[in-house]
């Protein structure tokens, strides 16, 4: 990775605050040293808050600056149609890509690994399209090395949930009031119920998990009193 890294003297590194992109950070601080690397993290009703500080104190801990951004959401994205994805990652680099301009720093980096590569990812399109260097992907790298890489972090008490954004729980048209609905109903749940997606606009709204999750009928009666209390 040391050679690798050579190329670059500077980097911003597109920071979601979860594994992927923390392992990334991780390297570009060690091999480039913590002061010439920044991390830039949107912020975005449809991103979950805990994952926005979560990448702040990820940040503090390894000493690297730290910026975060109000990300624009676009008429497209909230008609939530099927290029969601592209339209979001394409609003994010573009917002990243500006930082890069003003901080005169030619390398921006993200976390897209090997095993990304493996699934439909809309987003990767624009990836592509802005020239975002992914170290992962380059030295076909996969989730093992990412979670060797952030153990030192999972041992302080670091949490990385494997969450996608709040948008994926909404059908149909995207509302401000949608998003706040959706993650103000998780909040308090997810340390129990990993995975867990509330489906509150659904017909009929629903509980939904990512993946199959064997539940208790204390847990199954605390969810149906939470979905029922959180629908607007």
């Amino acid at each position: 990775m040391n050679r690798y890294f050579k190329q670059f003297d500077k980097a911003i590194v597109a920071f979601s605050g979860g594994a992927d992109s923390t392992a990334v950070l991780m390297l570009a601080a060690e091999h480039l040293g913590a002061e010439n690397v920044i991390a830039v993290t949107m912020e975005s009703p449809h991103i979950f808050w805990y994952q926005v500080e979560n990448a702040r104190k990820i940040a503090s801990c390894l000493g690297v600056q730290w910026i975060s951004k109000k990300l624009n959401i676009t008429d497209e994205f909230l008609q939530n149609k099927p290029n969601r994805c592209y339209v979001c990652k394409k609003e994010i680099l573009k917002s990243i890509t500006e930082t890069a301009i003003e901080k005169g720093i030619d390398h921006i980096l993200d976390g897209t690994n090997i095993e990304d590569t493996k699934e439909y990812r809309p987003g990767m399109a624009a990836v592509i399209e802005y020239g975002i260097v992914s170290p992962l992907l380059d030295n076909e790298l996969g989730k093992e090395f990412v979670h060797e890489t952030i153990a030192p972090l999972t041992a302080d008490g670091f949490a990385f949930p494997n969450d996608s954004c709040v948008a994926t729980r909404i059908s149909g048209v995207i509302t401000k009031e949608r998003l706040r609905a959706v993650e103000a109903a998780e909040n308090g749940l997810r340390d129990e119920f990993e995975g867990l997606r509330m489906r509150l606009f659904d017909n009929p709204p629903g509980v939904r998990f990512k993946r199959p999750k064997a539940l208790s009928a204390e847990q199954i009666r605390r969810l149906s009193a939470a979905l029922r209390s959180s629908i607007p």
